[in-house]
Formats: structure tokens, C-alpha cells, sequence
């Protein structure tokens, strides 16, 4: 061996020797200094450094998860822009035109992560998502590093096809292999428990029309579908474009939504529908696993991913939980629904927002949310 590296390797073998004795032989002069003896004697912890790659579901948005009481499906880092145009943001994607879909990074962590990937799907307006009802529309990667408390961005150039057109919603998924950071779960797209995935939905209608959208869920569920107006704070705080283009009413009378009629379309599962006390109650019964099952596995889950993030939780259970929260999410069926939206009484050139969410009543946590901007 040449000389230079075999001092090179003396050395390298004499850092990982003092650092392997580190804890050793510093823990009595720590606890000495700290006023510790005997069993009280604690030995430092060792510092694992880590990345912490999200994309944020609100303004505001740290990353930590699960998130509650926050609209997550209208990402203030995932944009797109019109090719053609190329002066403001859209969310209604128009058949045989081209977009840059726009995501911005963020990395809150230690580590800083060369190259984080990050992958765009498309899906049909829905309340609760998975990737076996999505189209994919491409993998792209940062050009550069995100270095560790930094924010990046990725491009996608998409153009849509003929046969694909009108209101979607759009999510975007990081992750990165070197370091490792990556979702929980391949097949369910949820921002709510995943800081690696994001949505975009925001979309323009006129009042009478006919809607259609579409809810997620396990083959044996019971949730109920919300109705509500939002107030001008509300719309405004969306930054929208187009909110500029019109007169923007506030919340309109709650009892306008009992008249809407919600139609199911035939699924492969037994479906009930009946108002219930704040809107539409829906129970399905299929193949899958039962209502108790899913709330032990959802409740496990959550309880082990709040412990991580506190730093007090064991990556080794909650590695095991999430691998069978990923098995829960292959079992997942769709439902396709049809109604009209309400008069609200607009008149030309005004707007108005409306929210449609899902809530699982097995835990009582939103499943979903789509807004509308109403006009008249």
C-alpha cells in the first residue's frame, strides 16, 4: 500500500475509534458537570442527522403530520400556467393545450438531499385519492441540490390530450433515495398523513350545471358528504386570478343544499344513501377488510406517526404500521356520483365558492375536499 493512504487509513481508523469511545468516556465528566452520579448518571444521545422533504398542503404548512382542521387540497406549491398564455395560473386543464405544472420543495431537515424527485398525477374530481384512479403524468427531478432549511422547485411541460379535458385535480408525490425520504404508502395519496404529497383542485362552474365527481374509499365504509359556502375571506385567500374577474359573494343559506340530489352510479359494491344531520350519510358493503380493522389500523398509524414526530416513537413499529396501512390502501374502490349544483341566485359576472368535502365517520376525519367557484 502507498504510503499516503496507508496514513490516510491510520487516520480514518483513529476518528472512528474516538468516536466509538466518545460516549464512554464522556459520560462521567458530563454527569459530573451536570450534578449526576450513580444511576442518575444519562449518557448523551447520539445525533442522527436526517432530511425532511414535504410540499406544503396550506400556507403555513411545517411538514409535521397528521394535519387536521385545514383545507389540504388546495397546495400553495403546486401551480400551473398555461403555455399559450403564460401570465396566470389555471386550474382547468383544456384538451390539445400545453402546461408547466410548477412545484415548489421544501426541506426543513438536517441533511441536505441531491436531486429529490418528484412525480405529477392527474385524477378525476374525487373525494379521497389513490393512485389505481390516477393517471400519471410524468417523473421529473430538481436540477441541483436541496440543501438542508432550503426550498427548491421542479418543472413538468404537459400536454393534454384530446381525450382528457375540463375539472381535475392534481397531486404531486416527492421522494429521494439517497437520503431516504419517501411516503408511508405507494397507493393512497393523502396530504393529510403524507408531508410528501400535495394537491390542487379549484374549479370553475356555473350554477344549474351538472356535476360530477367521485369518492374513494375501503369496500365496507360509512361517511357523509358535506355541502357548504364559503365566505369572501374564504375566496379571496385563495389567490386566484380569475377571482378578480368577478363580483365575489359570501355564504349563502346553508338549507339550499337539502334540495340537492346526489346519483350513484353502479358500483361493484352494496350502496345506502340518506340525509343524516349535517349531509348526505353514505354506507357501502364489499369484499375487504371490516370497519374495526380499518379503525385499529388508521388509529395505530396516526398515534405512531405523532410519536415520531414528537421524537419519542420507535422507527421500527412504526415502519410496521406502515407497511400495513399501505396493504389496507390496495383494497380501495371508487363510487361515482352525479348532481346538479344549486341556483344561488347570481347574477352575470358574480361568484361564489363552494365546498365539497368527505368525512369518514369510522374516525371522524376528513377523507377529501373539492371547491368550487360558482358563477352566475
Amino acid at each position: 500500500m502507498p504510503e499516503n493512504l496507508r496514513k490516510i487509513h491510520e487516520l480514518l481508523e483513529e476518528i472512528q475509534s474516538i468516536r466509538t469511545n466518545y460516549l464512554v468516556e464522556s459520560s462521567p465528566e458530563i454527569s459530573r458537570h451536570l450534578g449526576r452520579s450513580g444511576e442518575d448518571e444519562q449518557r448523551p444521545d447520539i445525533f442522527n442527522p436526517t432530511s425532511f422533504l414535504f410540499i406544503r398542503s396550506f400556507i403555513g404548512d411545517g411538514g409535521n403530520r397528521p394535519i387536521s382542521g385545514f383545507t389540504f387540497w388546495n397546495s400553495p406549491d403546486i401551480n400551473i400556467l398555461p403555455l399559450e398564455a403564460g401570465t396566470s395560473y389555471t386550474t382547468t386543464l383544456e384538451a390539445g393545450k400545453s402546461y408547466s405544472i410548477r412545484c415548489q420543495l421544501h426541506n426543513s431537515g438536517d441533511l441536505m438531499i441531491p436531486y429529490p424527485k418528484v412525480e405529477f398525477f392527474l385524477c378525476d374530481p374525487s373525494l379521497g385519492f389513490n393512485t389505481a384512479f390516477a393517471i400519471q403524468l410524468g417523473l421529473v427531478q430538481m436540477d441541483g441540490i436541496l440543501l438542508a432549511g432550503g426550498q427548491g422547485s421542479v418543472e413538468l411541460k404537459y400536454q393534454v390530450p384530446i381525450s382528457e379535458s375540463g375539472h381535475k385535480c392534481l397531486f404531486a408525490r416527492t421522494f429521494s433515495f439517497s437520503p431516504l425520504d419517501k411516503p408511508d404508502n405507494l397507493h393512497i395519496l393523502d396530504p393529510r398523513h403524507q408531508r410528501h404529497v400535495a394537491q390542487k383542485n379549484l374549479n370553475f362552474v356555473s350554477q344549474s350545471s351538472n356535476y360530477s365527481f367521485q369518492l374513494v374509499h375501503f369496500p365496507n365504509t360509512e361517511a357523509e358528504i358535506h355541502f357548504r359556502t364559503l365566505s369572501q375571506f374564504e375566496i379571496y385567500e385563495m389567490r386566484h386570478p380569475f377571482i378578480s374577474d368577478f363580483r365575489v359573494k359570501g355564504r349563502t343559506n346553508q338549507g339550499i343544499f337539502r334540495k340537492i340530489f346526489l346519483e350513484a352510479k353502479k358500483s361493484s359494491h352494496d350502496l345506502q344513501m340518506n340525509w343524516g344531520r349535517s349531509g348526505i350519510r353514505i354506507i357501502t358493503r364489499g369484499d375487504g377488510p371490516d370497519i374495526q380493522v380499518q379503525q385499529q389500523v388508521l388509529r395505530s398509524f396516526e398515534e405512531s406517526l405523532i410519536s415520531i414526530n414528537n421524537g419519542r416513537g420507535n422507527r421500527s413499529l412504526h415502519q410496521k404500521l406502515a407497511k400495513t396501512y399501505e396493504e389496507l390502501g390496495k383494497n380501495m374502490v371508487k363510487t361515482n356520483f352525479d348532481f346538479k349544483i344549486p341556483d344561488f341566485g347570481l347574477e352575470k359576472g358574480e361568484a361564489t365558492g363552494l365546498e365539497i368535502s368527505a368525512i369518514n365517520l369510522t374516525n371522524g376525519h376528513l377523507i377529501g375536499g373539492i371547491t368550487l367557484i360558482v358563477t352566475g
